[in-house]
């Protein structure tokens, strides 16, 4: 035997990263693209996605082989979709798109083809140092394995356990390991012509996967498509937690595992190389480790990010009697982990020796239990043995004893485990005050959970608030209602009661009923609780604050369970639903949605009967130059928001408002840093059900400078990302010549809503129509968009006119204007939707005429543009200045000199950027001048035009 002591790092299998090129598509039940999918074997080009993804390819989520085993099993319980299984509709697709992620997931959920569509997570290890000198194995006396092991060794029955390490693969020569991993009687022994079944290249059990006599591989370096039966390591992680869950005891070698000689099988998820820290085809493992019969799944390796995909397998798995246990992650958070926070799964955190938290450990109301993870002492590669810590220990751990528990007890499902496991736990919340009802129950003991009689246990499995106005947005001092849903896991329960009471912070609801009777609860129930939690919110918390309420469980005068209820109040943003122009309103004078790229926050902005939203993205962006300039669009990474604003009030409405049906109002201020704009916005939005307004809504900006001095040359205006179709693809954003509005529309599906955005006050009108690719004669905002853009695309006049159709956003705004300090200057405008562009334009005159009886706004004019660039005439004032009107068929540059009749300059105006238009009256002085003839040249990007004026004194 080697005694030689490792220095290792500890891991957790537990960084989320995205990859951005690959995500995970479910297609609906009998669609057609799914029919056609499947005929092409389910790889390839998917080709309904050709228009939104381009080139792509494609493949199986879950492999060929375990959907065959699927559908041979007695275990399963899913009802099959014809001769499919559901997994079977669930592709992995990579694409070389360059459209954002968040906003392509969007655009394909949408899809009617789609079921769900997802990233795809990566999982890796998280490295984290130890102590080799600390010591051997001080955790079994810790929970008290030692006792455990000696009353389980008193019992008459005990069944043999097979217990999966889904991981980095298990070192099959260890002399604390060999014996105890599992072999295929399926693919062992000799077949019909003599050779050895576990070599002979033939599936002799027939179950997919050929010569899988100990286990699979599914990140094979030799074949990365089917894998291989060589589940040895490349990574000691898997040994290590294989050793921790079984190494076996009394063989006078090494350390004792916690589930006493039991069976491992080795599932191997961790690529060859003994440096990569990347797992792959991990759920798949997970589901192959069911199939083949495994009691008990430890899974040491997870993410933050939730997967519908995963949770799908995780399902499966746990329909099949599998009981899955994993680690809560080592990112020192308060943050859910996948897989071990998916329901039904027994999620672990991680201990010191003192029974505290561990610093590494993620906490969350979702872990189950808490286990000793810090220098645990286990087996590693090369015969040898070395420490580790990590929540990835601590799973193996509470792995060890479930399997003792199972083997006592075969008929204990999943949740009885999990239940025996948290009646039986020690209670660690005086040692972890600031940590309650985030480390689970308390700390696992193995000789309690073995020995224990007669065990209770009740958790609280739902909990769903509702607000006295059903808005669903919970403002403060209302009043809300609190249902709970209660599972009696074990033995019948009697004279239960639920205790509810908020947990410790500065703003606590008023509980008006903190005590519920429930009576009697049977073994293995689930129980709606007919009466409500009835609480009343504070009266000032902070925006988005997190009410906490802890539910104890009682029966008679014992704890038997408890759980917790949680929900945010004071939100930053609020959705109107008055007419048929369904939109969220936030308090940064966003409408759509309040959490850019995510967009879970919010409703978007729909039209019924589909409630698709319409709107990918806006903002408010305002400012006097790139270098002072404020917004909550985009930012330069496209990846998040700039966050110019703060708030100053959250969005509250009125039902009906001063003007309309419903009407919105925030505030929100920059912080007058030398790159903001310097000013306050006060945010109101009008929603009318009047005759021709059901599809119209008001969105106005009242700026005040905050400053104290003038600002000169201030733009504000809106920016818009549509998304009229799938994938936002096949639009087209431009601003109709007639009636100067801003125009989207699908070029493609005729039957899709058109969309209008007009301005409705006195300011000059600036547009740009941006090819969201920048494949046309602009920018791209897929990469992001910088300050410099969104400055050109707010001031520069009309300075493009119509985008490609392609997917589209546009920015539609009003200025220059100046503001002397304390000033205001109104930004309105109408968001209206129609069948055609004319619908469109009869919805922005109604909207005008409208705005302006409302007192809502009111001044807008527009110059249709003219054909030609050119001079139309020169007036002579009393206050001897001449007076110029000229006319621009495009945005330029404009120069305006007054020469002699000799050619000589006398003056010039200074240059200056006109939309294309008609003007009149701009101004040039000749009080010096005496009588004479004069010519006024007016220079731009297009040409030159000069008109004679003459002076008489």
């Amino acid at each position: 035997m080697n005694y030689f002591i490792a220095i290792f790092f500890a891991f957790c299998i537990s960084f989320n990263a995205i990859a951005s090129d690959a995500i995970i598509l479910k297609f609906t039940k009998g669609s057609a693209a799914y029919t056609e999918w499947k005929q092409s074997n389910r790889v390839g080009t998917i080709t309904p996605l050709i228009d939104i993804l381009g080139v792509h390819d494609s493949k199986p989520f879950v492999r060929d082989a375990l959907i065959s085993m699927l559908k041979n099993t007695s275990k399963s319980e899913v009802i099959l979709d014809g001769d499919d299984h559901p997994l079977e509709r669930i592709a992995i697709v990579e694409y070389t798109s360059a459209i954002p992620i968040r906003k392509l997931l969007i655009s394909l959920r949408a899809l009617p083809y789609v079921e769900y569509a997802e990233e795809q997570s990566e999982h890796k290890l998280i490295e984290i140092p130890n102590d080799p000198y600390y010591g051997y194995q001080y955790y079994p006396s810790m929970i008290g394995a030692d006792s455990a092991w000696t009353y389980y060794l008193n019992q008459s029955k005990r069944d043999s356990v097979l217990i999966a390490i889904v991981d980095t693969g298990i070192d099959p020569l260890h002399e604390d390991l060999a014996d105890v991993i599992f072999v295929n009687s399926g693919e062992t022994g000799l077949d019909s012509i003599g050779n050895n079944k576990s070599a002979n290249g033939i599936d002799d059990d027939k179950n997919g996967f050929i010569d899988d006599w100990q286990g699979w591989d599914f990140a094979s370096s030799i074949d990365p498509i089917k894998g291989d039966n060589r589940a040895v390591p490349g990574h000691f992680h898997g040994t290590h937690v294989a050793g921790t869950a079984g190494a076996i005891t009394n063989n006078q070698n090494g350390i004792a595992g916690i589930a006493k000689s039991h069976r491992l099988l080795p599932v191997k998820v961790g690529y060859d190389d003994s440096t990569s820290i990347t797992v792959s085809g991990a759920y798949e493992g997970m589901l192959y480790a069911s199939l083949m019969g495994a009691d008990i799944i430890n899974c040491s390796w997870g993410s933050p990010s939730s997967s519908m995909a995963e949770r799908e397998i995780v399902n499966e798995v746990l329909r099949s009697g599998s009981i899955v246990i994993g680690g809560a992650g080592n990112d020192s958070q308060e943050t859910a982990f996948f897989p071990a926070s998916y329901p039904g799964v027994i999620s672990v955190a991680a201990l010191v020796q003192d029974s505290t938290k561990a610093s590494y450990s993620n906490i969350h109301a979702t872990v189950d239990i808490s286990a000793p993870g810090s220098f645990i002492y286990a087996t590693v590669l090369g015969n040898s043995y070395g420490f580790s810590s990590g929540t990835s220990m601590a799973a193996p751990i509470v792995a060890g004893v479930a399997g003792l528990i199972k083997s006592l007890h075969p008929e204990y499902t999943a949740d009885h485990i999990a239940g025996v496991l948290k009646a039986s736990a020690i209670d660690i919340s005086e040692k972890n005050p600031q940590y309650q009802f985030v480390l689970g129950a308390g700390m696992v003991n193995a000789h309690t959970a073995l020995s224990i009689q007669n065990p209770q246990y009740a958790e609280v499995t739902q909990s769903s608030f509702t607000d006295t106005d059903n808005d669903g947005m919970y403002t403060p001092g209302e009043k809300v209602n609190l249902s709970l849903v209660i599972h009696n896991v074990l033995q019948d329960a009697d004279s239960c009661k639920l205790i509810i009471r908020p947990i410790e912070g500065q703003y606590p609801p008023m509980i008006l009923n903190d005590t519920i009777l429930i009576g009697n609860l049977k073994a293995s129930t689930k129980y709606a609780i007919a009466e409500k939690v009835q609480c009343t919110l504070p009266l000032n918390p902070p925006f988005n604050h997190v009410l906490k309420l802890r539910i104890d469980i009682m029966s008679m005068s014992n704890l038997i369970g408890r759980g917790m209820a949680e929900l945010i109040i004071n939100p930053t943003y609020r959705t109107l639903r008055e007419n048929d122009m369904h939109l969220t309103v936030t308090s940064q004078g966003h409408i759509g949605y309040n959490d850019y790229p995510f967009n879970l926050q919010g409703m978007g902005l729909s039209l019924p009967p589909h409630d698709q939203s319409m709107l990918f993205e806006s903002g408010f962006i305002v400012g006097s130059s790139a270098e002072k300039l404020s917004n909550g669009v985009r930012d330069i990474s496209g990846n998040d928001q700039e966050r110019s604003f703060f708030i100053r009030s959250s969005v509250n409405v009125l039902k009906p408002g001063l003007k309309s049906d419903a009407e919105a109002y925030a505030e929100f201020a920059d912080s007058s840093r030398m790159i903001d704009a310097g000013v306050s916005v006060w945010h109101r939005v009008y929603q009318s059900n009047e005759e021709g307004m059901q599809k119209t809504v008001f969105v106005v900006y009242d700026i005040q400078n905050q400053r104290e001095f003038r600002i000169d040359s201030l733009c504000g205006g809106m920016f818009f990302d549509w998304d009229i179709g799938p994938g936002g693809q096949h639009n087209i954003a431009m601003l109709d010549q007639t009636d100067g509005f801003a125009y989207c529309f699908n070029t493609v599906d005729s039957t899709l809503p058109h969309i209008g955005v007009a301005i409705l006050n006195d300011v000059q009108l600036q547009f740009h129509a941006i090819d969201n690719d920048g494949r046309g004669n602009g920018f791209s905002i897929y990469d992001g968009f910088s300050r410099n853009e969104k400055w050109f695309a707010m001031s520069g006049g009309i300075s493009r006119e119509m985008s490609r159709s392609t997917d589209v956003s546009m920015v539609i705004g009003g200025g220059p204007f100046s503001l002397e300090p304390g000033m205001q200057k109104k930004i309105a405008l109408a968001i209206t939707a129609g069948t055609s562009r004319e619908d469109v334009r009869k919805g922005i005159a109604i909207a005008r005429d409208l705005a302006f009886q409302k007192g809502i706004a009111k001044g807008f004019t527009w110059n249709i543009f003219p054909e030609s660039t050119r001079l139309i005439d020169i007036s002579i004032g009393l206050d001897e200045q001449f007076r110029i009107d000229f006319a621009l068929s495009k945005q330029s540059e404009v120069e305006f000199a007054l020469y002699s009749i000799e050619g000589r300059v006398l003056r010039v105006l200074e240059k200056k950027i006109y939309s294309a238009g008609q003007y009149t009256g701009i101004t040039l002085p000749f009080s010096d001048l005496p009588s004479g003839v004069y010519f006024i040249r007016m220079r731009t990007a297009h040409g030159i035009d000069a008109l004679p004026c003459i002076i008489v004194r």
